[in-house]
């Protein structure tokens, strides 16, 4: 059974003001601006309404998930609203994913599917030798910030390692830190501290 055979047809444009305001009702049974009403605000000013960009599955699907869900946040949308929106900025094969999706979904699909459905349709874990020869190959480059390489090294590990305990990708992080910084002397000063971890280091090298 498709997903898209128990919510209405919407546009893969991303104009999520306009669907919302047609298709609300009938999947959520209530409108946005009720829910938002009683809601609290995440942030008590008020910082406007933010648009998520469209995803295509051309991107990395992860990276699209944790700005999707920033987005969410901010907006306070509930998770029936973020099933809505999600669906609205999907273009490209990642629109025809959720037509050709073999899924036992019976009612209208949760978030929780949705992601289920992408995870599935473009994992990570196909580009789990790229970022490893990445990180294997990655130096620091002239003049680049030490801050700015750890949260490059810190991209690639997680990854080439999305399924890895926390405490794993940051040791990993910390040895290819090590070997990226290209400055023997700092690397020195890392061992000789006995550190371990990727703060650690971070802290040692600046």
């Amino acid at each position: 059974m498709n997903v898209l055979d128990n919510i209405p047809k919407v546009n893969n444009d991303c104009s999520c003001e306009h669907t919302i305001a047609n298709v609300t009702n009938s999947l959520c049974g209530s409108s946005e601006s009720n829910q938002s009403s009683n809601q609290k605000p995440v942030y008590s000013e008020n910082i406007g309404y933010t648009k998520p960009s469209i995803y295509d599955g051309t991107a990395n699907w992860l990276e699209y998930k944790l700005h999707f869900e920033a987005v969410a946040k901010l907006n306070n949308w509930s998770e029936d609203i973020k099933v809505l929106k999600l669906i609205t900025c999907m273009n490209g094969a990642a629109l025809s994913t959720l037509y050709i999706a073999d899924t036992e979904i019976d009612n209208t699909p949760t978030y929780h599917n949705l992601v289920k459905i992408f995870t599935k349709r473009f994992p990570p874990k196909n580009l789990t030798d790229v970022y490893m020869s990445q990180i294997d190959a990655y130096i620091r480059k002239p003049g680049q910030p030490l801050q700015e390489l750890a949260d490059e090294i810190k991209r690639l590990v997680r990854m080439a390692y999305p399924s890895a305990f926390l405490d794993t990708r940051d040791y990993l992080t910390y040895k290819a830190l090590r070997k990226a910084l290209n400055d023997h002397d700092l690397e020195f000063a890392v061992v000789q501290n006995n550190i371990e971890t990727i703060d650690g280091a971070l802290y040692c090298a600046l």
